[in-house]
């Protein structure tokens, strides 16, 4: 069964949305046409507050695991994301990743490979991502236990499979959307069968 749980605020700290550019695009202009109604400031707030941002540390549990997808695809977001998942993620821990060729694939696989104890390798969007070959290579000479499944459904089942108590999928916002697909249709097979 796979379920989906709302953050809150929790996530909120951890992964904050720039509301400085959603606000900027609500703010009252000089030269709005009479029919559009300004947008209030607490109105703002609120919408900001319930707004949902799929695969933005997304939390599900499947498989009898809990799964964290987040697209986390640079540096920048992999800093946002390390002392949630140090924080809340009870090992042992289990990382599915797959990155774009074109970001600092080094960098990022030295700031998140160290979090996990065993590591996933994928590639969500051929032919631009990173080999998982070379990226399983990577995570081994990390001193991390480390496989190759190229397909990232796939990984995503062989996730599932292991004997992790937590599993991060990141590293892309394509894989992000390829694992919430997954876990998607996991939750609704869960619930046909349920039926």
């Amino acid at each position: 069964m796979v379920a989906e749980f709302d953050l809150g605020a929790e996530a909120a700290r951890a992964r904050p949305v720039d509301c400085s550019i959603h606000h900027d695009a609500v703010q009252p202009r000089r030269e709005r046409p009479a029919a559009v109604e300004p947008v209030e400031v607490a109105d703002r707030r609120q919408g900001l507050r319930s707004a949902r941002w799929r695969g933005r540390l997304e939390r599900f549990e499947a498989g009898g695991k809990e799964v964290w997808v987040d697209g986390c695809h640079n540096g920048h977001a992999i800093a946002a994301v390390l002392p949630f998942i140090e924080a809340n993620l009870p090992r042992p821990r289990l990382l599915v990743f797959g990155i774009m060729g074109d970001k600092d694939v080094a960098a990022v696989a030295r700031e998140i490979f160290p979090l996990f104890d065993e590591v996933i390798t994928t590639e969500p969007f051929p032919p631009r991502s990173a080999n998982s070959e070379e990226l399983a290579e990577m995570a081994r000479a990390a001193g991390r236990s480390a496989s190759a499944v190229r397909e990232p459904h796939r990984a995503m089942e062989r996730a599932l499979e292991s004997a992790a108590g937590a599993v991060f999928v990141g590293g892309s916002l394509y894989l992000a959307g390829a694992a919430i697909e997954f876990l998607d249709a996991q939750r609704k097979k869960a619930g046909q069968q349920q039926q």
